[in-house]
């Protein structure tokens, strides 16, 4: 009886611990989609791209870049088979690692658009599908983290994974 226990008790805490990990992914990808997405749309804005406007994009892609490197380190590892086995949450982290690509696909087509600005029109359709993307990987992460954090736990105390 004590080996179950334990056994339940270790699911518990990995459940735990998983659940604030993703909160924390989720708050950060959120934030750091909303600060982007608004520092590009002021120099987008713009008919022609000044230095101080590129200066302050470069400064706020700078931020993204140093959270980026660190996602992206950790996301490679999320394999298909690493979500399904080793993570109580993995689909919800599947979710933070659409999310976080979807967010980072945004970013590099804006940057490549303050760096060497070209077609607008052109532009403007593949950035509206982008941000479109980024945006609904983003909704869905918050739906699969509000049905995770609601789930029913079991008469044991277990947590589930009920609805995602």
């Amino acid at each position: 009886m004590t080996r179950l226990k334990s056994f339940h008790q270790a699911i518990k805490e990995k459940a735990e611990k998983e659940i604030l990990e993703i909160k924390q992914y989720t708050e950060t990808l959120n934030a750091q989609h909303s600060i982007v997405t608004g520092a590009f749309m002021k120099v987008f804005r713009s008919k022609k791209i000044a230095a101080p406007q590129r200066s302050a994009w470069q400064s706020t892609a700078d931020t993204w870049t140093k959270i980026a490197e660190q996602l992206d380190q950790t996301v490679q590892t999320w394999s298909k088979e690493t979500l399904q086995n080793e993570f109580f949450y993995g689909s919800v982290f599947d979710a933070v690692k659409n999310a976080f690509l979807a967010t980072r696909d945004l970013v590099k087509l804006e940057s490549s658009f303050v760096a060497k600005p070209g077609d607008r029109k052109a532009f403007e359709i593949q950035h509206g599908k982008l941000l479109s993307e980024s945006r609904e990987a983003l909704e869905i992460l918050k739906r699969k983290v509000e049905i995770m954090s609601k789930s029913p736990k079991t008469a044991s105390g277990l947590p589930t994974r009920e609805g995602l």
